[in-house]
């Protein structure tokens, strides 16, 4: 029997394949998201899930009054694994990166960029479950010379050669390696390129506890507690300050423990080693994918319901035939199921090429998909299938037999009230979407605008330094003379940061302030004379730096903020590290305008730069054409002084990389969500206008226009959409006011947004049902009488 009804139900499908095919389509894509989506967020929630003692595994954080900090001194894991017996293992990492300067190792006189650098202690490799794949650590943890590289990094070096023994050029010093990693998962929170030794350290990383430059990771013994750690830490650590006579603002330090789950969604602050997600993101991604699904599923049971007549006529049909209401109900849901099993199987065949599509429009990695992926959206797809078909079943079966043969389209109508429903849900969800766009695009362009204010119109050029030291320093300013020599160039200066860094140096300075002296923290920033010209630093008081005026050397301008932050009332008067300051420049976002701009304090110095920055003049000469003449004046000095050469723009475009791919997100959603109610309006459309075959050849026997006919069939869908109009707005005005109070700087809700998506969505389903309208409104009438 079962096969029986398999082969009615694929006889049904082919009967009405238009229908059919935008039920499987429409489900085709609602599952296509759900299955990719589903598989980004598990890989996203099972970050560092891979390690496997990582219930054990803390970082060492502290919190002070104004700020959280996840970095730590030099001592501390030395400290607490001699003074407390419940940890087992404890190192530093850090990455040996110094603000923005790029690492690069050389082997045969080729140069290779190194992104993630990591400098470990011996218990790195006894706490984490990054896999050896040749080699021996051994020999990285007795030798300071040693380095573990990935097999990525060893591949793109040495190719298929044994790198085993090979030495490289890092840092103007020759490393030997010893060992080579598999490659990091991509669920990790901790990444590297290549590992090296502690002894390697830099003078900077000091046992001083008020000096924090590495990242402190723990691992307890078995069944410790956390807050029994915490306490035993914070008390210990206390008292070592006291007993050591630190100050007050070091001894009023709150040590806290984070553990290894909680990193990738913690507060990113000023961390240099580990990666961080968005969970608010991650849980957006899932809520707007099921709404697409939703919509999927509501179009696919309104198109149940906007056939209700036919299938109570077929049912009053299988019961004369002795069918029972059991096996009505059961073929039913089973004529539910069938197009949500080949959808999912379509789904998934398709999600494998559009995973790679996908992961290049919005800038993620896509996890690889499994046949157990596959398995669990079968099971979704059943269990859908069946809870869209049991309720018309149920309701389809309840009728009697000479009200399912005589009246079946009174009972149709009946059933269908609750398609209508099904239609507005849709169209709300949808207009929802698309005002969550155009918000989210009228936000980006407006921090885009602000971000950009300060900086004419003339492009500005960086080429972060490689290696940067005082051996390479003369030839740093050797291409800076070189540059000022082109004539498509303007300004050519240096700095340590530039605008669209996530994070300023933010070392302490002291503050002498009528004679009193202050230690505060600001970011601060360290540049060369004509970097204010560059950047376009409009002056409120005081002065720009003047190469003209010996003692401006290691002199600072700073932002208003920094003036109404500090009190300064006359800037003459106050000095910075024993330097005064010389001007005032009005405040401009240096950062992201997620924050308000924060105290800013510039010093001219010819030193500890990290980028070298370029304003292009105003001229004929292309912009490719001139990088290529920058490249050129570069490599005739030194090939391996600067690393690339980049625009400022696209680097602070970066600061919005995850609004960027939020607002992706929803306009591909958005697309497919409006994609899949119109064919829904379409389907529907089609079997109203077969239902109402008969009253529309009456109406125009009876003579009635064709533009009357029309505004019959059109009348109720529009009706719809403007109650879906009507429910969506404050959902979504909701919505993005939430969203936007992530930003300190936001532009407003303009009332255009909310009216121009409400016109969309009723242009869009005007132009879907009007053809089938204008179809059945043309219609000889003598045919329509003949219908049935």
């Amino acid at each position: 029997m079962f096969k029986q009804e398999i082969k009615l139900i694929f006889r049904g499908l082919k009967r009405q394949i238009v229908t059919s095919s935008i039920n499987i389509i429409g489900l085709a894509i609602g599952f296509t998201f759900v299955i990719l989506a589903g598989v980004y967020a598990f890989s996203e929630l099972s970050f560092d899930h891979f390690h496997k003692n990582r219930e054990a595994i803390y970082r060492v954080e502290f919190n002070t009054p104004d700020r959280e900090v996840c970095s730590s001194s030099g001592n501390t894991s030395s400290w607490i694994k001699n003074n407390i017996p419940e940890v087992k293992y404890a190192t530093r990492i850090l990455k040996d990166e110094i603000m923005g300067i790029t690492r690069n190792v050389v082997y045969k006189e080729t140069r290779f960029i190194i992104e993630n650098p990591l400098i470990v202690d011996n218990d790195f490799f006894k706490m984490f479950s990054f896999q050896l794949l040749s080699g021996e650590i051994n020999s990285f943890q007795r030798d300071k010379y040693s380095v573990a590289l990935t097999e990525s990094l060893s591949q793109k070096i040495f190719g298929n050669e044994n790198p085993i023994g090979k030495a490289i050029e890092y840092k103007g010093e020759m490393f030997t390696v010893s060992a080579v990693m598999e490659e990091v998962p991509q669920n990790s929170s901790i990444r590297f390129d290549i590992l090296l030794p502690a002894e390697n350290l830099p003078s900077y990383v000091s046992m001083n506890w008020g000096n924090n430059n590495v990242q402190t990771f723990i691992q307890s013994d078995e069944h410790v507690s956390r807050a029994l750690l915490e306490q035993k830490i914070q008390n210990g650590i206390i008292a070592e300050l006291n007993s050591l006579g630190y100050p007050e603002q070091i001894r009023s330090r709150i040590y806290h423990l984070n553990p290894l789950d909680n990193i990738y969604y913690s507060s990113s602050a000023n961390d240099q080693v580990c990666e961080h997600g968005n969970r608010k993101t991650t849980l957006m991604l899932i809520s707007l994918v099921s709404i697409v699904l939703l919509i999927a599923l509501l179009n696919y049971a309104n198109t149940i319901l906007s056939g209700a007549s036919e299938s109570i006529k077929r049912i009053g049909i299988r019961t004369v035939n002795g069918s029972s209401r059991a096996n009505n109900i059961r073929f039913l849901v089973y004529q539910a199921i069938m197009p949500s099993i080949i959808a999912v199987t379509i789904a998934f065949l398709v999600s494998q090429p559009v995973k790679h599509i996908l992961g290049n429009l919005l800038n993620v990695n896509m996890p690889d998909l499994k046949f157990t992926y596959f398995l669990v959206a079968l099971l979704v797809a059943m269990l859908t299938g069946t809870l869209v078909g049991l309720f018309p079943a149920i309701k389809f079966t309840s009728y009697k037999i000479t009200s399912s043969l005589k009246n079946s389209n009174d009972s149709g109508r009946k059933v269908n009230r609750l398609g209508n429903v099904f239609t507005i849900a849709q169209f709300a969800a949808s207009i929802a979407l698309i005002i969550s766009v155009f918000t989210i695009y009228k936000q980006l362009n407006f921090v885009f605008a602000e971000s950009n204010n300060n900086l004419t119109d003339e492009a500005i050029i960086y080429m972060p330094i490689a290696n940067r030291s005082a051996q390479t320093a003369p030839t740093i300013k050797m291409i800076e003379e070189a540059l000022k020599q082109l004539p498509e160039i303007e300004y050519v200066s240096t700095s340590l940061h530039i605008p669209g860094d996530e994070h300023y140096s933010d070392r302490g300075i002291q503050l002498v302030k009528n004679g009193e002296k202050e230690a505060i923290v600001a970011n601060n920033n360290m540049v060369g004379i004509d970097y204010p010209e560059i950047m376009n630093f409009k002056m409120v008081e005081g002065r720009s730096f003047d190469p003209n005026i010996k003692s401006d050397y290691q002199s600072y301008i700073v932002n208003e903020a920094f003036i109404s932050t500090y009190d300064i009332q006359d800037i003459s008067s106050i000095s910075l590290n024993d330097s005064p300051i010389i001007g005032v420049m009005k405040d401009f976002h240096y950062n992201s305008l997620h924050d308000r701009i924060k105290p800013l304090a510039i010093r001219y110095e010819e030193f500890y730069q990290s980028r070298i920055v370029v304003k292009l003049a105003s001229s004929n000469t292309s912009l490719i054409e001139t990088v290529n003449k920058i490249t050129k004046a570069t490599d005739e000095i030194d090939k391996t002084a600067v690393t690339d050469v980049l625009f400022l723009d696209q680097h602070i475009a970066k600061l919005y990389d995850k609004e960027i791919q939020v607002s992706n997100i929803l306009l591909v959603l958005a697309l497919f969500s409006i994609f899949i109610s119109g064919m829904g309006l379409f389907s529907m459309s089609m079997l109203i206008s077969k239902i109402r075959t008969k009253e529309i050849g009456i109406r125009k026997v009876n003579g009635a226009k064709v533009s009357e006919i029309l505004s019959m069939l059109n009348k109720d869908f529009l009706k719809w959409v403007t109650i879906a109009f009507v429910i969506a707005t404050p959902i979504a005005y909701y919505a993005m006011r939430k969203w936007l109070e992530n930003f300190a700087y936001k532009t407003n809700l303009s009332w255009w947004i909310f009216a121009l998506a409400g016109v969309l969505a009723l242009g869009i389903a005007l132009l879907t049902v009007s053809w089938q309208s204008w179809r059945a409104a043309t219609r000889n009438p003598v045919e329509a009488l003949r219908y049935e």
